[in-house]
């Protein structure tokens, strides 16, 4: 049939979720064709759907789905596909519904719950993206994105020993994840524990040796510990490499700027 057609000319050609234009477009042609037969076929709007995506013709892909919706409103997968596509359009209250209605059908799909997580980090609703990234861990405990990404929006809130337990699970399953050494090392420093802090961000430089941040917080973490001239050496290499301050750490973190930090303590 075309639209099988079609969606084997997708599937064969995807990779890391993205498809070739010109193999998306040879889809589409199917799609169409099939179309034409059937206008009240589902698969084939719903395929269009996701050629169209691949192509990032997103407007265009969220008529389809809303087609397939409109045709048969228990078509699962185009509530998820086209929460996708309103989430690329930035319009995340409604990409939750449609994620919602999804994880109605399929309440076992962790990643489902891992999107509205995100999506609510979005929204700045924080405790209800925790919520959501407890319960994809809850269906896949091996799933490291929910783990430091609640360790990220736990960081947000001030629960720093909450977050840096959340950023040690990461490491356990992705010992190269060099955010996760730095997010920790941040925790550490926050919780006065500045030799775990030196740690964790020497070990995020040797696997990120640009990491401006790191460069930073490292250089704050050496002042901490009374090593001026560590200290020193880590600023200005954080700023030589680019390092921008923002006011609003301050704050929120503690973090002062650099510059000013040089200018008193350093020659």
């Amino acid at each position: 049939m075309l639209w099988q057609k079609a969606d084997s000319i997708l599937a064969a050609n995807e990779n890391l979720g993205k498809v070739p234009y010109e193999s998306a477009d040879l889809a589409l042609r199917f799609f169409d064709a099939a179309i034409q037969l059937d206008s009240n076929h589902a698969d084939s709007y719903h395929g269009k759907g996701l050629a169209l995506f691949y192509q990032e013709e997103y407007e265009s892909a969220l008529v389809n789905f809303e087609r397939v919706i409109e045709i048969d409103s228990t078509y699962d997968i185009a509530y998820y596909n086209r929460g996708m596509i309103f989430h690329k359009l930035e319009q995340y209250e409604k990409a939750i519904e449609d994620y919602l209605t999804f994880a109605e059908y399929n309440p076992t799909d962790d990643q489902a719950y891992y999107i509205l997580g995100v999506l609510k980090g979005k929204l700045n609703n924080f405790e209800e993206s925790i919520n959501y990234y407890s319960k994809a861990i809850k269906l896949n405990p091996d799933d490291v994105y929910s783990y430091y990404n609640r360790g990220t929006v736990k960081l947000e809130l001030g629960q720093y020993a909450e977050a840096k337990s959340d950023f040690s699970i990461t490491l356990e399953k992705d010992s190269l994840n060099s955010r996760a050494y730095t997010n920790r090392g941040m925790c550490n420093h926050l919780l006065k524990e500045y030799n775990n802090a030196v740690s964790d961000l020497i070990k995020a430089l040797e696997i990120t040796p640009d990491d401006i941040f790191s460069m930073n917080n490292l250089a704050n973490a050496y002042a901490a510990l009374g090593q001026t001239d560590k200290a020193c050496f880590y600023w200005k290499e954080a700023l030589n490499n680019g390092y921008v301050y923002d006011p609003d750490w301050k704050q929120k973190y503690g973090i002062e700027d650099p510059i000013g930090l040089i200018r008193i303590n350093c020659n």
